[in-house]
């Protein structure tokens, strides 16, 4: 995936368009981004105490003891503001009815407190449902980076995306 050149800037927000992209308008190759949300302490506190109770997600001074040598967010945490990004990413949005799962998810370094993270996206693939032929799959590989433009977690993920036009049977 050849990733797009942005600047993370925490904080851009997307107008939401009028309509959404079909399956027969989204095309192989096309890119999306999101410019930029920054993660705070108090954020990876409250997220892991709840989903990810470890201590070097929950607690500053013994994650400092950790082999990460600090405060990071979880995998839990770093995927759902990854979902929160791709989704306003996607302007105008797709007209999506289900997520059909992960090829791939890979974590390369932690996200930190006060990481900015920005998102790149690339449609690689479009594949019509051979069974609901009102729909198709539609694939793209993603990666997130912080503001240093260290990746920290990349995947492969495919959605369910209705067709404008169901063919007649």
């Amino acid at each position: 995936m050849s990733r797009a050149t942005s600047t993370c800037n925490a904080g851009s927000k997307l107008a939401p368009p009028p309509s959404p992209l079909y399956f027969e308008d989204i095309e192989v190759g096309t890119h999306h981004s999101h410019t930029g949300l920054k993660v705070s302490q108090e954020a990876i506190i409250r997220f892991a105490k709840e989903f990810d109770p470890e201590t070097y997600h929950t607690d500053p001074e013994l994650a400092l003891k950790s082999p990460f040598r600090g405060l990071i967010a979880s995998g839990a945490h770093t995927l759902s503001l990854w979902r929160r990004m791709s989704f306003e990413a996607l302007q105008p949005p797709w007209a999506a009815i289900a997520g059909a799962g992960f090829e791939s998810i890979r974590y390369h370094r932690p996200v930190r407190p006060e990481d900015t993270l920005c998102l790149s996206a690339e449609v690689i693939s479009k594949t019509p449902s051979r069974t609901k032929l009102d729909r198709g799959v539609v694939q793209t590989a993603e990666e997130l980076s912080n503001q240093e433009g260290e990746i920290v977690m990349t995947l492969i993920c495919a959605a369910v995306v209705l067709k404008r036009v169901a063919p007649q049977t």
